[in-house]
């Protein structure tokens, strides 16, 4: 079993290469999905620094809205599975 280290933003990135993401993606995905998030210029700003490692601590609602925007599964990105879908 592998061990649990957290938000891989390494794995976003990749995810986000190998699918064609953008940033926009991410932040229309986090506006429409997290509860949270209300102001599109927000989310946009949010999902830079998401990218860029700058977050470390999202809800589950934001996450949930980052995996779908990239297409990959939750496992993938939290580094508990190499499998992407």
């Amino acid at each position: 079993m592998k061990e649990f280290k957290g938000f891989r933003v390494d794995r976003l990135r990749k995810a986000m290469n190998e699918n064609g993401s953008t940033v926009e993606d991410i932040a229309k995905s986090l506006f429409e999905e997290a509860d949270l998030i209300i102001e599109k210029n927000f989310a946009y700003g949010y999902a830079e620094n998401l990218i860029h490692g700058e977050i470390y601590d999202i809800s589950g609602s934001e996450f949930y809205a980052v995996c779908k925007a990239v297409n990959v599964s939750a496992d993938y990105l939290l580094g508990l599975s190499d499998e992407m879908y």
